[in-house]
């Protein structure tokens, strides 16, 4: 687990663009998986700034507010209106929960199966969530590929641990007075119950953009 200190997010930017246009450019066909929230404007920059064939490019979501279609709070809503160059594959299509649960779980386990190379952008909250998996969640103990639960804040559906697992690179971005706990808390050990964020120990490759650190943490 690699935190690099940035003061702005063109670093980062320009780090996914590379990765993403060097996986492209070599034909491969590439899984991108998007978060909400402070990842957005970085998102939209990167659809910008693609130049290699985008044909094998396959983009979705890391996790949903669950409701009707294009409603407000939406992730996928919200890159389309901040201008989000690319189709996205939705998790909302005006069906019920149990069918939604499905449709997702069916794209992710089709596109983590066939992907040469699978990339997932994630923000941490202050509480350490990461992705739609909230501390002492109904999520941290899922089983399978997507986990749904009606939370204080949203009713949320989200990839758990064993689909986070199965991506090739984890890149998240921090930054910010309320994430200084949140970037102290990724570098020891706690129980992912308690600190969801502590996934990215387990998985294969993982770049941690802040505005505080650069360190490599075992």
């Amino acid at each position: 687990m690699k935190f690099i200190k940035v003061s702005s997010i063109k670093p980062v930017v320009d780090y996914l663009v590379e990765t993403l246009n060097r996986h492209l450019a070599q034909g491969e066909r590439v899984l991108w998986l998007l978060s909400g929230g402070s990842f957005i404007p970085i998102e939209v920059e990167i659809s910008k700034r693609l130049s290699a064939p985008t044909d094998k490019l396959i983009v979705g979501l890391v996790d949903e507010r669950y409701g009707r279609l294009g409603h407000t709070d939406s992730n996928a809503k919200q890159l389309a209106k901040h201008g989000f160059k690319f189709g996205i594959e939705p998790v909302l299509k005006d069906e019920p929960i149990s069918r939604t649960i499905i449709d997702f779980s069916n794209f992710l386990e089709h596109n983590l199966k066939i992907a040469d190379f699978k990339l997932g952008l994630f923000g941490i909250g202050p509480d350490s969530h990461i992705a739609g998996i909230k501390p002492k969640s109904p999520a941290v103990d899922a089983v399978g590929l997507v986990s749904h639960y009606d939370w204080e804040d949203y009713d949320r559906i989200t990839m758990t641990f064993a689909a986070l697992r199965q991506l090739d690179m984890a890149v998240a971005y921090l930054a910010g007075d309320t994430k200084k706990e949140a970037i102290e808390r990724l570098q020891v050990t706690e129980p992912k119950d308690i600190t969801p964020s502590q996934i990215l120990r387990e998985l294969k490759q993982v770049i941690i953009f802040n505005d505080r650190i650069s360190k490599e943490v075992l």
